[in-house]
């Protein structure tokens, strides 16, 4: 018998080993009783919104110009609209300057008032004071001002 061969004794008489990856008895589970009884909550569904804004942000690989670009699908959605308004689709025309309308939000173009000097901000509350009593239109001229060519 080699010397580190047990003898052949059944497993219900053979005295228990605690050490690597064999825990103290009574430390272990209790036949019976489940450690998780409750399980692994469900995952969340995602709605519509969140699936569409994950996948527009996928990239993907575009030629262009003879080269390969990895780009959203977003941005290749957004180049084929303005592609078909340049080839004379009028709907798609119509489309690419209502998003430009709506998503004019770059930074650079907008005012933020806290950045504002005092006298700026004057001027601006002045404006549209006025606005608000109809004593100025939009474009800052006024109601009563007669329209000359411009």
């Amino acid at each position: 018998m080699g010397k580190h061969r047990k003898p052949d004794i059944p497993d219900a008489l053979r005295p228990y080993e605690e050490g690597y990856r064999k825990p103290p008895r009574k430390n272990q589970f209790k036949v019976g009783n489940n450690a998780n009884p409750k399980g692994r909550p469900p995952k969340k569904a995602k709605t519509v919104g969140e699936q569409l804004e994950e996948i527009l942000l996928e990239t993907v690989e575009v030629a262009i110009g003879g080269r390969t670009r990895s780009l959203t699908q977003q941005q290749v959605i957004l180049r084929g609209l303005i592609v078909k308004a340049a080839k004379g689709d009028v709907r798609a025309a119509e489309t690419v300057w209502r998003l430009q309308r709506l998503y004019h939000d770059d930074p650079a173009r907008s005012i933020d008032p806290d950045r504002l000097e005092e006298s700026d901000r004057n001027i601006l509350e002045r404006y549209f004071e006025d606005l608000a009593r109809g004593k100025k239109s939009l474009d800052g001229s006024y109601p009563d001002e007669p329209q000359g060519d411009k």
